[in-house]
Formats: structure tokens, C-alpha cells, sequence
């Protein structure tokens, strides 16, 4: 027998093997045509979480603010658009500069429409340091990280993202799709 010809033979036992132990619906990723591509991730701690993007929605999640406030999003989900501010566990000049910058515009960052959250607790998928600015339904419009506080955008940006999104219509969303 022609060594080569196992090779096209068709499926091995290995492949029967595996097929039979995934369902139809769920087909595993090595599955030729249906490989999927694996999710961002970014390690928090010592488990793996999906880095948040644009198009996402910013999942509930409840944490202490700098001004050391408890702040719950299921509170303001729906009603009020969001600018999260992630900043690092460890104070700086830097850090205290940027906090300075952003509460010193804060009459413009919020409104009557919108909370201006900034934390040094960890939020699934976001990034720290990082701002995410969605609108009241949670869908994320921008997303900024850097490796440190001085490369992030600063409140005049945020300020226009906030803009964007409260100008967003919700029921037209699909159609620019």
C-alpha cells in the first residue's frame, strides 16, 4: 500500500474523534472554513477578560471614584451618558495633574445627560489607564488606553466624544450599518 494515500484518504479517526465531541451548532474553531478569530484579551489580575471596542457595550459594573463615592452603572444605565476614566493604583504629579484637568472641566464633561466617572478600580475590559465614553444604552463610541496617564487624551477630547455621542440617534444607528 501507497504510504501517500492514507493521507487523502479522508478523515482520520482523530477527526471523528473530535467532531463528535462538539454539537453542530458550536463548531470548533479547527474546523476548516469556520475558524473564528480569538477575542482581544488582556489579562486583569490573574483571569483573562475581552478588551472593550468601539461597538461594544460597557458591561455593569460598580466601583469607587477618586472623590471616594461608590458609583453603580445599572444606576445611570439608560438615562445618562458615560466618560470612564480608568487611572492607575499608584498616585503621581502626573496623575494628580490629569484628575486636576478633568474635574476642573467637569461642568463641561457632565450634564444633565451625562456622569463623568474617574476610578482607580478595575472594570472588565477596560484597560488601565483608559477612558470609555458611551451613550445612555451602553454602546461604546470611543476608547482610549495608554501605557501611561500623560499619553491619554484629555478633557477637550473627551469633551467632543461626549458631544458625539449625545448627538447619536439611537434609531438610525442601524441604517449606517
Amino acid at each position: 500500500m501507497n504510504p501517500l494515500a492514507l493521507v487523502h484518504a479522508g478523515p482520520t479517526w482523530m477527526d471523528d474523534v473530535l467532531a463528535d465531541s462538539f454539537p453542530a451548532s458550536d463548531p470548533p474553531s479547527w474546523t476548516p472554513g469556520m475558524a473564528r478569530p480569538a477575542p482581544i484579551t488582556v489579562r486583569v489580575g490573574q483571569e483573562m477578560s475581552r478588551v472593550l471596542q468601539t461597538g461594544d457595550l460597557v458591561p455593569n459594573f460598580t466601583v469607587t471614584t477618586v472623590s471616594g463615592e461608590r458609583f453603580d452603572y445599572s444606576d445611570i444605565w439608560q438615562q445618562k451618558n458615560l466618560a470612564l476614566v480608568l487611572l492607575p493604583h499608584e498616585d503621581s504629579a502626573v496623575t494628580t495633574n490629569f484628575v486636576d484637568q478633568l474635574t476642573g472641566q467637569m461642568s463641561e464633561l457632565t450634564g444633565d445627560d451625562t456622569v463623568c466617572v474617574i476610578t482607580r478600580d478595575s472594570v472588565s475590559g477596560v484597560r488601565s489607564p483608559g477612558i470609555v465614553v458611551a451613550d445612555r444604552w451602553g454602546a461604546i463610541h470611543h476608547v482610549a488606553d495608554a501605557h501611561a496617564v500623560a499619553d491619554l487624551p484629555g478633557p477637550d477630547a473627551v469633551i467632543e466624544w461626549l458631544r458625539y455621542a449625545q448627538h447619536q440617534c439611537p434609531e438610525c444607528r442601524g441604517e449606517s450599518r
